[in-house]
């Protein structure tokens, strides 16, 4: 009963047999939107919040956004959390503690960009997406880290094999030899 809105009508039409394709359109777009939203706030107060304290520090508006995001997204994050795991911690913990995670990792991830001198971990990925091609890890990835230092302490011998593969996307598990 009813029809959906106009961007959600195209869609309607190429689901096809589907029981009610217009109630399904709606529901797929606002997931959508709801996804998307999702990687906004994750963004802005994960991977990019440096960029987001100075526009903040600049900007009203753009301290409204970072605030609401900052509560909406680790809110969200807290619920989740709440349902797989009964009695955890209460919002107001849980939200400064995953704040706190956000901020180390955003830190280490823009660390690393310079450290290595290069934008690409900062950038998103657009487009389909893609299942791995299996490859053999880069000469540094192979080594056991110490802990305490967070080096390379000793060479770590592998190879890999064409079999048995991850089930999932079908990449060569590592083999120690």
């Amino acid at each position: 009963p009813g029809v959906p809105p106009p961007p959600t009508a195209r869609l309607a039409r190429r689901l096809g047999r589907v029981e009610h394709p217009g109630r399904t359109a709606v529901l797929l777009a606002s997931r959508g939107l709801a996804d998307a939203l999702a990687q906004a706030t994750s963004g802005l107060t994960r991977h990019w919040w440096p960029v987001t304290v100075v526009a903040a520090s600049v900007s009203g508006r753009a301290r409204r956004a970072a605030l609401a995001a900052a509560l909406i997204e680790g809110v969200a994050d807290w619920a989740r959390h709440r349902r797989a795991a009964p009695g955890g911690p209460g919002p107001l913990r849980h939200l400064l503690v995953h704040r706190l995670d956000d901020l180390a990792y955003g830190a280490g991830l823009w660390r690393g960009a310079a450290r290595h001198r290069t934008l690409a971990p900062l950038l998103p990925r657009v487009g389909p997406l893609r299942h791995p091609r299996p490859v053999a890890p880069s000469p540094s990835a192979r080594c056991d880290v110490n802990a305490a230092t967070m080096r390379c302490a000793a060479p770590l011998r592998t190879s890999v094999t064409p079999r048995p593969t991850h089930p999932a996307v079908g990449v060569p598990r590592l083999r120690k030899e």
